[in-house]
């Protein structure tokens, strides 16, 4: 499978899911066939510019948000990185770093 098409296609997945959409509300929105919404989604149809701003609207972002195909990497893999990266920290940089995620979590 082509790698672009997978990114592609996980992306739509993780969306529409992030949504609480099935997938046939959202391809129903779009007014598309659940068929052709799960080859998207598996990597195995490529949609026409026009059939991506549908898939973008029934989802609720903007259409350049699904052509954003860099590698997402899931949330035990950067709770990982997180980990690693505190553990290189100095005292003075947790502290800093805890007033961050802090103001981000609990503004």
């Amino acid at each position: 499978m082509d790698n672009t098409k997978a990114l592609f296609g996980k992306r739509v997945r993780r969306l529409r899911k992030a949504e609480n959409l099935s997938l046939e509300k959202a391809a129903e929105r779009a007014r598309l066939s659940g068929n052709y919404w799960g080859e998207v989604e598996r990597g195995r149809k490529v949609p026409s510019l026009d059939t991506i701003t549908s898939m973008a609207r029934a989802l609720g972002v903007p259409a350049h948000h699904l052509l954003l195909l860099e590698r997402e990497e899931g949330e035990k893999a950067l709770r990982g990185k997180l980990d690693s990266l505190l553990n290189k920290s100095k005292p003075q940089e947790i502290e800093l770093i805890y007033r961050v995620v802090k103001a981000i979590i609990e503004p």
